[in-house]
């Protein structure tokens, strides 16, 4: 829902095309967001921009299904999206031949997958959950944990009062089984 009220609102807002397209493609290529206090609410539009490729079915979370060639199906499966939702067009018959009736063939669709694969070659490939990238402005994060700290010291303060309240805290009453 936030990349396609993202999609919406930067193309209403008059940005040309191209630039529309180079951040859905690359936006994380566009600016250093390895350092979280330099993370701008343009590099995090960027970061989000960018999060329609990983919508790409991924099944290489675990040691059994993270091999090459489930890695190049990633790959595939992100050419797939690129060129039904940018192109307009089937890129999946390219992947074993030249396309019959668009004038895409073999050959650009692998120099496309290889443009891809730069991201994460095959000995550096990063299992889905060790992607994660917190695309937050460090304000809104020092915000956020600071609320976090001033409930979480609430939540012991109720439980130090119910504690000390006469009968202590409530007992738990068996599960039946």
């Amino acid at each position: 829902m936030a990349v396609s009220r993202l999609c919406h609102s930067e193309l209403r807002r008059g940005q040309a095309y191209g630039d529309f397209l180079r951040e859905q493609i690359a936006g994380d290529e566009l600016a250093d967001w390895s350092d979280p206090r330099a993370i701008t609410p343009e590099i995090a539009d960027n970061l989000v921009a960018t999060g329609y490729l990983r919508t790409a079915p991924d099944r290489t979370f675990a040691e059994i299904t993270n091999f090459v060639p489930d890695r190049l199906e990633v790959i595939a499966d992100e050419m797939r999206i690129l060129g039904s939702s940018v192109l307009g067009l089937s890129l999946h018959c390219a992947r074993c031949h030249d396309h019959k009736f668009d004038p895409i063939p073999q050959r650009d669709y692998y120099r496309m997958t290889a443009a891809a694969r730069t991201r994460s070659t095959n000995r550096d490939w990063l299992p889905p959950d060790q992607r994660r990238l917190n695309a937050v402005a460090w304000e809104e994060r020092e915000a956020w944990e600071s609320h976090e700290a001033q409930l979480s010291a609430r939540v012991q303060r109720l439980q130090a009062a119910r504690e000390a309240s006469p009968g202590g805290a409530p007992r738990r009453r068996p599960t039946p089984r």
